[in-house]
């Protein structure tokens, strides 16, 4: 059967293009979300795991250039608001993905970039049944051996010959920006100024030219990730109930050292017929998430300015103490502010794992609730509502040795002024808040008459749907987490001068607060004919209409279409092809 969510549709009726992942083939793959066990299991469905990415999931491409790109998600037949993670893989039955028009445009215009329709289990006959599933995953370090990079011997020698051609002159003396510069090229100034030994210099470049940063990055940064999943479920069906209680615990210590995430889930699914034609159905969703990340950018690592990362880079010395890597500016300037204020400018990447840090924790509750009445064997009335709230915190946390408070404070330090230090040498906290609460109502009628050759299935509903998002942004300078303190002589409207350039600029203050309600109001109908189980014909229209504030009001109604064909060549009597057992011929 295929879901589209408003109906289920055997494979054969259906014009559109759908891919089906049911239950064996999902849990298949061990995975403590929907994406890792959704990736390389769909045609036309792509996976972009790279942190930050903007297109994570993709189905058939980019539909759109400016846009949000992301597929519709739906939950047990509505539009899902919160984090896809936030569900628990082992209470998921099936997975559908709708494709082309045919197959998405029942969700209208949401349905764009096609629509990942996710069932939940629920309780299947015969006696009580209990479930208890416990996995382990150790994951042994990444080998950074086979990312390709230049070798440091090849590096030196391309940074050797530019810096023979002049190229590093026009940086070496820009005053203004002071830009990174690799230790090489600092080195090699210092040779042509006099100010170092070129012998004592060219035994320094020869070691560096045997050195490689992934193995500090190996050995410190990265370490063995251990992966763990728990659910227990119980579920059960009679003739007049049915019922499913899962919950479910995960914790992920992951490859890079000082992130990790878990998450807690318990949900509930009771249905019982009042009498028959009669069902009343209600679900309970609860999940609690913790996600941990520090700045450990791992193989990413970055000296900034325009030099990325050189290859040679030493980051921890043969005790496993930190050093020193150049960063925002050269280090010249860096160090002659450093004197002045008293307050290091070094950047320390190892260190920083510790004192830089995101917490973020999330919260999702979803009540559903549904009443089906069949008074014909071939006509359903049906009710749905769906409450549910989400909220996303997260603090980022600075402490005072950190490198992103050192190098804020050393930016703004005034030397000659009253207040010398506008930025507090304390920690500093940026706390972002968001929550989105909806409701969505549903009124449904659903045909499914059969009679001879000839079958029609058809829907007509109503929808209305009411989504509220808040967020909240506050930064704290001068915050110490005994007792919370934080320091409230911040001047954000003063403008002062930067301490490495003749320029000014405000402290950064990312102050913020939002609020959006947003209303829809949809009509939806779907028709589908089909003759000898051969021949089918599909049809689809949809208009939503919204809350646009500015908006004409013929531009606030969105009205939406689709026709579908298909064609079972495979069940005609001529078709004698063994090899090819189901054809069937579909244009949408």
């Amino acid at each position: 059967m295929v879901s589209t969510g408003y109906q289920n549709i055997p494979k054969e009726r259906a014009t559109g293009s759908f891919e089906v992942v049911d239950s064996a083939l999902f849990h298949r793959r061990m995975g403590t979300n929907v994406i890792d066990r959704l990736e390389n299991m769909v045609p036309g469905m792509l996976f972009d795991r790279t942190p930050g990415a903007p297109d994570p999931i993709l189905i058939r491409g980019r539909s759109t250039i400016f846009g949000d790109a992301s597929p519709l998600i739906i939950l047990d037949n509505f539009p899902y608001e919160g984090d896809i993670n936030s569900i628990n893989p082992n209470d998921i039955e099936s997975v559908t993905v709708l494709k082309d028009a045919a197959a998405a445009s029942i969700w209208g215009s949401r349905a764009g970039n096609g629509v990942i329709v996710v069932s939940t289990k629920k309780g299947k006959a015969g006696k009580p049944n209990i479930q208890l599933n416990s996995n382990v995953t150790i994951r042994s370090r990444p080998d950074l051996y086979n990312v390709p990079v230049m070798s440091s011997k090849d590096f030196i020698e391309m940074e050797e010959l530019m810096f023979g051609r002049n190229y590093y002159d026009s940086k070496l003396t820009n005053t203004f920006s002071w830009p990174v510069l690799s230790p090489l090229v600092e080195l090699l100034d210092k040779v042509r100024s006099g100010d170092v030994d070129e012998v004592q210099a060219r035994g320094q470049i020869d070691k560096w030219k045997t050195m490689d940063y992934r193995s500090d990055l190996t050995d410190y940064f990265y370490r063995t990730g251990v992966q763990q999943q728990h659910s227990l479920n119980i579920s059960g069906r009679s003739d007049r109930q049915q019922y499913y209680l899962s919950a479910g615990l995960d914790k992920d210590k992951q490859h890079l050292l000082g992130n990790s995430n878990s998450r807690f889930t318990l949900r509930g699914q009771y249905g019982f017929k009042l009498y028959d034609g009669l069902e009343i159905d209600a679900t309970m969703q609860l999940g609690q998430q913790r996600n941990t990340s520090s700045s450990n950018p791992g193989v990413n690592l970055n000296a900034g300015g325009l030099i990325g990362m050189y290859p040679y880079a030493d980051l921890l010395d043969e005790n496993g103490n930190a050093l020193v890597i150049p960063h925002s500016f050269g280090a010249a300037i860096k160090k002659s502010i450093s004197d002045q204020s008293g307050v290091d400018w070094s950047n320390r990447p190892y260190d920083d794992i510790r004192y830089s840090r995101y917490n973020t924790y999330l919260n999702d509750n979803l009540l559903q609730t549904s009443v089906r009445y069949r008074p014909l064997d071939w006509l359903t009335a049906e009710l749905r509502y769906q409450f549910q709230q989400s909220s996303d915190d997260l603090n980022y946390l600075n402490d005072k040795e950190s490198y992103f408070v050192r190098h804020r404070v050393n930016s703004f330090y005034q030397p000659t002024g009253t207040n010398k230090f506008p930025v507090p040498s304390a920690g500093y906290l940026e706390q972002r808040i968001s929550g989105t609460r909806s409701h969505q109502g549903r009124a449904q009628l659903a045909v499914d008459k059969t009679w001879r050759q000839h079958d029609v299935h058809g829907i007509l509903g109503w929808e209305i749907r009411d989504v509220l998002t808040k967020g909240l942004t506050s930064t704290f300078y001068g915050y110490e987490r005994e007792g919370s303190l934080t320091n409230s002589q911040m001047n954000f409207g003063q403008s002062y001068k930067n301490s490495y350039n003749t320029s000014s600029s405000l402290i950064p203050n990312g102050q913020g607060i939002s609020e959006m309600l947003d209303r829809f109001l949809s009509t939806y109908a779907n028709l589908s004919y089909s003759y000898k189980s051969r021949y089918t014909l599909s049809a689809s229209v949809r208009n939503d209409a919204a809350n646009l504030y500015g908006v004409e009001t013929n531009m606030k109604g969105t009205p939406l279409w689709s026709l579908g064909l298909a064609y079972q060549l495979s069940k005609e009597d001529f078709y004698k092809l063994e090899a090819v057992p189901v054809l069937k011929l579909r244009a949408t």
